[in-house]
């Protein structure tokens, strides 16, 4: 038995899964942060700095030689709070790079996305089988 009412929802599902997919933060440690930024034009990157501080730095643009972009006024380093224009929760910061420790980027994975569809499958599968067990045994629709 079909449930025509079902398959709506689990196209979007399925879209969602692929417009979105997973990304974790990749570091690519044969490129040094200027050229990241400047080659890659990312819309955020990931800053971690010598003495441990991490920042996600959105917007990011390389001026003289420093990284400058938004950071989220909560996860802010004392020491860039100083001077920072606030915008809707974001402060822009300067940060040296010479302070850069290391930087990454958003990369799709394509193994948890995988996992992901793979898994909202077997929900899928599971929510179909629970409609089609209770029209049958109890005659619910």
């Amino acid at each position: 038995m079909h449930c025509p009412g079902v398959r709506a929802p689990i196209a979007v599902l399925f879209l969602g899964v692929q417009v979105s997919a997973c990304t974790s933060w990749r570091v690519d440690p044969t490129i040094v942060p200027e050229r990241l930024v400047v080659l890659e034009h990312p819309r955020s990157v990931q800053v971690r700095e010598r003495g441990g501080a991490r920042y996600v730095v959105e917007a990011p643009k390389i001026v003289n030689d420093s990284l400058v972009g938004m950071v989220a006024a909560s996860r802010s380093s004392a020491e860039y709070l100083v001077g920072g224009a606030q915008l809707g929760g974001l402060t822009k910061r300067t940060i040296p790079l010479t302070v850069v420790d290391r930087i990454a980027t958003r990369r799709v994975s394509v193994g948890k996305t995988v996992a992901l569809a793979f898994l909202l499958g077997l929900v899928v599968k599971g929510v179909s089988a629970g409609r089609e067990l209770a029209t049958c045994c109890f005659g619910a629709r």
